[in-house]
């Protein structure tokens, strides 16, 4: 049922949901941290809150380069 990651080969593949609507598996970049800034910032206080487990206002720096570097 499920893909074997080669790390060798970049992940890129939609998916669809059970109501049919399609969602896209990439893995995450440098280039991304401009859409996870405005994703944050679309979030509520609670789901921050519920997400990180602290009240966070903003995402670091640091924040940035741990959600899109790529071990």
């Amino acid at each position: 049922m499920f893909d074997r990651i080669d790390i060798d080969r970049p992940i890129d593949r939609v998916r669809r949901l059970a109501d049919g609507s399609a969602y896209r598996i990439r893995r995450s970049g440098a280039d991304d941290r401009g859409l996870l800034i405005r994703c944050f910032e679309a979030l509520s206080p609670d789901s921050r809150r519920m997400r990180f487990f602290t009240h966070k206002q903003t995402l670091t720096p640091e924040d940035l380069d741990l959600f899109c570097g790529a071990d």
